[in-house]
């Protein structure tokens, strides 16, 4: 049964969704939350040679410091929510007299136009409207804008989720306008209400249903006993209680969503196979994959050079995201610390511990199994020889 044709349903067509109104969806506010979140939470690298640069000044406003308005977090959650919900995450750089960037600042969507000029140059213009009303409208060069598209057909227009999810957010808020009503109107959802004589005037018949309306319809009046005299007669539409439990039951539009956003159905408290904790933070990770792969393409597009390209790269550090259970974690740190990866000290580091006194902690120690490769040679080599000298003192005493 379509959910139009239910009593009490009150339709209403299609639309775009604005940024304001999706956000309003549940499924789609945890969606975007979730996905802009853990962006933001994680830090941004920048490896130069293959070497973490932790002093680096573009690193530390995209973490930490990114204007005197706001913190590195919250710089990056508004961002990342907007390229989700608008389809692009504009980001102002600001430089000094030698080019290098000393701020980054946060521009709506709906300020921002990417032109060009007479030489076919592209830039951007960023118009908007100060807290007293005044007009302000300047360029920006294009590799001072930092333009975050999630998604795109021809690299330059982002796409939007919501065009994709509209109707599913309709029909979601349908059905639970329905039931909203039903609930709403107690036993009542809907009837048909005869009155003797003829009403004829339109205002009677709303002023009759509202009358009808107010004493015996809502949540206080549920279960209690109707009483009309003879000029009123009362028939109820009955409601099948499995549509309702449908409806409020539905899934789909929550699954859909969670396929638009590539987020894993565990993530929205929907049951799936069975997988550990460490499988299922692995499958996320995976839906973060592409989204981190578009930051870090932009973030070394506008801040490198096609010189800085070939040893500088931006990468997130997925560390937080990759979280395991204490157990898992522990062999994990063990295969790590026996294999030369990282050493004690780090480890401690990582955990907000102290490092071992005596400098201990910071040496890379391995199992025995596990021996340098070059004496490996030297064993192999010294092998050899005594084997050789075997074999020349057996010929001298032959």
């Amino acid at each position: 049964m379509m959910v139009q044709t239910l009593p009490g349903f009150q339709g209403t067509n299609l639309r775009q969704y604005t940024p304001i109104d999706a956000i309003k969806h549940s499924d789609i506010f945890t969606a975007v939350m979730m996905i802009a979140s853990d962006l933001a939470r994680m830090p941004i690298r920048l490896n130069v040679n293959g070497q973490i640069d932790y002093s680096n000044k573009v690193v530390n406003l995209l973490n930490t410091r990114p204007n005197s308005l706001y913190n590195g977090y919250i710089f990056k959650l508004v961002v990342f929510a907007n390229a989700l919900l608008t389809s692009h995450g504009y980001v102002e750089i600001t430089r000094d007299k030698l080019g290098n960037p000393i701020s980054l600042m946060f521009r709506k969507t709906s300020e921002v136009e990417l032109k060009s000029d007479r030489l076919g140059r592209p830039y951007y213009s960023h118009e908007r409207t100060d807290d007293n009303g005044k007009f302000i409208r300047r360029d920006i060069k294009y590799e001072d804008m930092l333009d975050i598209k999630f998604y795109s057909l021809d690299g330059i227009h982002g796409l939007s989720l919501l065009d994709t999810l509209s109707k599913t957010i309709d029909s979601d808020n349908n059905g639970k306008d329905f039931l909203n009503n039903f609930l709403r109107n107690g036993t009542h959802a809907g009837g048909i209400l005869k009155m003797k004589g003829v009403l004829n005037d339109k205002k009677a018949r709303n002023r009759a249903r509202e009358e009808f309306h107010k004493a015996f319809s809502g949540t206080k009046q549920a279960g209690k006993v109707v009483v009309l005299d003879e000029s009123m007669t009362f028939d109820q539409l009955e409601v099948d209680t499995e549509v309702l439990k449908l409806i409020r039951e539905n899934k789909s539009s929550t699954r859909e969503i969670a396929g638009v956003f590539g987020i894993p159905l565990h993530k929205f408290g929907i049951e799936t196979t069975n997988m550990s904790i460490t499988d299922a933070n692995l499958d996320y990770l995976s839906t973060l994959k592409p989204y981190i792969t578009c930051v870090c393409a932009e973030l070394d597009f506008k801040f490198n050079d096609e010189y800085t390209d070939k040893v500088c790269e931006f990468k997130f550090d997925t560390t937080e995201i990759r979280v395991v259970d204490e157990k898992t974690q522990a062999e994990i740190d063990k295969i790590n610390i026996d294999s030369g990866k990282t050493n004690i000290d780090e480890v401690r580091k990582r955990d907000g511990l102290p490092p071992i006194p005596g400098g201990y902690g910071s040496i890379h120690r391995v199992d025995l199994n596990h021996v340098n490769i070059a004496l490996v040679d030297e064993y192999q080599m010294n092998k050899s020889r005594g084997t050789d000298n075997k074999l020349k003192g057996g010929e001298e005493g032959g």
